[in-house]
């Protein structure tokens, strides 16, 4: 395809300085207005390759048909805080390489489109050969008028895991979510998890058996349609069961789908499943869901008695907001992004109708999750003043008449307020001094009066605000003051996720680490987290070793390899830690046996996205450095076979720099080339041959368009040639 930009990162292929291997590549196609950009640049691109899409923009995978797979790829959004998705186009459907085997594909904040065609014919994935996936995973997705998601219709193989994650998912055909139509195919671990599903003919369907499936903190509504199954395991005795189980935890369900208008909301519960365990916790389904036959036993395991329009803001246009603030689950059921307080916070402005009113406060009382603590002789008024601050204007103040005061357990018991926090939470007090000529202080209390978080300097000129950070899990929050009066206007809590650092270090010889011993469950120390039980357990002992200046005392000690559940979690002998985006990391450490040198895989989002692999030699303690490029992640750490003993860890934040390539002016030919390529200039011009990580391969002054340059010796592949002069484009050429 003719007249695009491409723009290449400088560092994102970057491999350790030591010689390690495993970094991925990066190929940002988000400057290219093409749509067929994708489906050229699928062939030529190396296994485990990250490709970086447009918000906003349209894709098409081919001209003529679909992209088949043999090798991993993952798809992501260039910018994941975009309103809008970069769009596949689906008129095309994704397949396999005959017997192809591929360890994943992924695709994060990507949506997908139909086409011009509806919905009867169009998929993500329609696969018709054989071959292995190990994992097919849709994460912070929209995927809407498709005949379904992922069908594998004929050939015959293994699909490890089927993950759909932070997705919103509207108006499937008959081939729904996950479709296993041939019993020479097998889905294993199938897991939906914080998504809403809308308007899905049929639902889930094998004619095999699969391993596990797991529905956790999901929104569905009209799924399936009227009189289908909501899980159709069909193959016939012996391949029809979900044989590690069916799980649905903190999950809304409403009625099904009236797709012909019949009046009906009736569900089938199953087909087959004779020997699956069905294990159902904390979810509901509305009042006008009802099985019209095949009942699964137990769901749901918690009643409500409204509707889907009692319960939900909009169902009908996609607004599943929780509206009945009654609704028993309106906190830890359904798909996380519609639950009223995510995200938000509380807020006490004393101000409003609920504390303007209440005057002289002699009796503890509580509004709107406020406990105002108060008695005869230490009392809390509210009244009349104004002040403003920050474009609020205030009518009223709450006065902390004196000292607060507590009882000998420490219980407050007045001229003290109290609100609870549920974890990490930022605490803003609006307020000042009740005198006018001195300056006074607001204590913020964690669980007892002792343990303070802060003091808001409450002056006497001037109404202020302060704000106060509170990290640690569920806890009461108390204000008050020391001495003497205090004027408060308003109060307000907002969750708190603390920043990263750029720079982290462990030293595990360090009074944090030292004193750990055995672990024989999982512990985090200054942010990182390791992960042990009974089993496989993790010590820290003394040991002394030194390397690059550095003393170090005490080691960390993996007994044997890293286990993880069936979706990629770290259970035990794994360390991990969170970095805020790419990041170098730098390990010290060796094998626990100075005869057998032995490696520590690093993983980057799950344990098989490996970024680097670690020598851990027997004979000494060494260093190693690798390269994460992508948004903030959690790394992981493990041996993935025998012992490894860790002494440092340090991840530092980088900065990638990039190169925008203009669009290309002057023609290469021939193209594809062989063993070399002609440049149609008309001076001479200082050419550069690039790969697609954007390392410079061939250089040379091509003095006239007779003059070629040689390619014989790069091997096949795509690859891109510039104009190295000020203001120079570029032009990709396929060699052969």
């Amino acid at each position: 395809m003719k007249n695009f930009t491409f723009t290449l990162f400088l560092g994102v292929f970057i491999l350790a300085m030591s010689g390690f291997s495993n970094a991925q590549d990066v190929v940002d196609l988000s400057g290219f207005d093409n749509p067929y950009v994708l489906g050229d640049t699928l062939p030529n691109v190396a296994d485990g390759t990250i490709i970086l899409l447009g918000p906003g923009k349209m894709y098409k995978t081919d001209s003529i048909e679909g992209y088949s797979f043999d090798k991993s790829i993952e798809f992501r959004s260039s910018d994941p805080s975009a309103m809008e998705l970069p769009m596949i186009d689906c008129s095309k459907n994704f397949n396999l390489v005959p017997d192809a085997s591929v360890d994943y594909i992924r695709f994060q904040n990507i949506g997908f489109d139909n086409g011009i065609d509806g919905f009867d014919n169009r998929y993500v994935f329609n696969i018709d050969e054989s071959g292995n996936i190990g994992e097919v995973k849709f994460e912070g997705c929209k995927i809407r008028s498709l005949r379904g998601i992922l069908r594998l219709k004929s050939g015959g193989g293994t699909l490890g895991k089927f993950i759909v994650s932070d997705c919103i998912v509207d108006s499937l055909k008959n081939y729904g979510v996950l479709y296993v139509d041939k019993d020479t195919w097998e889905a294993g671990d199938i897991l939906l998890e914080n998504s809403t599903f809308k308007r899905i003919q049929y639902f889930l369907a094998s004619r095999s058996n699969s391993k596990s499936l797991t529905i956790e903190s999901c929104t569905l509504y009209e799924v399936p349609d009227v009189g289908r199954q909501m899980f159709r395991w069909r193959g016939g005795e012996g391949k029809n069961d979900i044989t590690e189980g069916l799980t649905i935890r903190n999950t809304i369900w409403g009625p099904g789908w009236d797709m012909d208008n019949e009046m009906k909301t009736g569900v089938k519960g199953y087909e087959g499943l004779p020997n699956t365990t069905l294990t159902f916790d904390n979810t509901y389904a509305s009042a006008d869901f009802m099985f019209s036959s095949d009942t699964l036993v137990g769901f749901p395991n918690v009643t409500y008695s409204g509707t889907a329009t009692d319960l939900w803001v909009d169902p009908m246009n996609g607004d599943f907001t929780i509206m009945d603030e009654t609704f028993a689950g309106k906190d830890n059921a359904g798909d996380p992004r519609w639950r009223p307080q995510m995200g938000g916070g509380t807020e006490w402005n004393f101000s409003d109708d609920n504390f303007n009113a209440l005057g002289e406060i002699v009796a503890t009382t509580t509004i709107d999750g406020l406990t105002i603590y108060a008695n005869d002789e230490k009392k809390v008024t509210i009244d009349e003043n104004n002040k403003s601050l920050d474009g609020m204007d205030y009518t009223h103040r709450l006065k902390l008449g004196g000292s607060g005061q507590f009882d000998e357990s420490g219980m407050p018991t007045g001229r003290v307020l109290a609100f609870d926090v549920e974890g990490n939470t930022t605490i803003t007090v609006i307020g000042m001094s009740s005198s006018s000529s001195a300056d006074r202080e607001l204590v913020i209390a964690v669980d007892n009066k002792d343990t303070e978080l802060g003091r808001f300097p409450a002056l006497g000129e001037s109404i202020s605000k302060g704000e106060f950070n509170y990290m640690g899990g569920a806890a009461t929050i108390y204000l008050f003051s020391p001495s003497s009066g205090v004027n408060l206007y308003h109060v307000k809590t907002a969750p708190y996720t603390p920043e990263l650092p750029d720079v982290q270090e462990w030293n595990i010889s360090l009074d944090a680490f030292n004193g750990l011993g055995e672990m024989t469950e999982t512990t985090t120390v200054e942010g990182l987290t390791i992960h042990a039980n009974s089993d496989k357990s993790v010590t820290v002992d003394e040991n002394n070793k030194s390397l690059g200046g550095m003393d170090f005392t005490h080691r960390l000690k993996f007994g044997g390899s890293g286990s993880f559940d069936e979706f990629g979690l770290p259970v035990a002998r794994v360390v991990s830690f969170k970095v805020p985006g790419s990041s170098t990391i730098t390990v010290m450490g060796m094998s626990s046996s100075s005869s057998a040198d032995r490696e520590l895989t690093i993983a980057a989002g799950t344990k098989d996205n490996v970024i680097g692999t670690f020598p851990a030699l027997g004979e000494s303690i060494s260093e190693g450095t690798f390269t994460y490029t992508g948004e903030a992640t959690t790394i992981y750490l493990f041996s993935p076979s025998s012992g490894v003993n860790l002494y440092y860890i340090k991840s530092a934040k980088m900065t990638t720099s990039s190169i925008t390539y203009e669009t290309s002016e002057f023609k290469v030919y021939p193209n594809p080339a062989r063993d070399k390529i002609y440049v149609d200039i008309n001076k001479p011009t200082d050419i550069g041959v690039f790969g697609i990580s954007g390392n410079l391969l061939i250089r040379r002054v091509v003095n006239s368009s007779m003059d070629y340059i040689d390619v014989s010796g790069l091997p096949s592949g795509m690859y891109f040639v510039k104009s190295l002069e000020q203001g120079g484009s570029t032009q990709k050429v396929i060699i052969q």
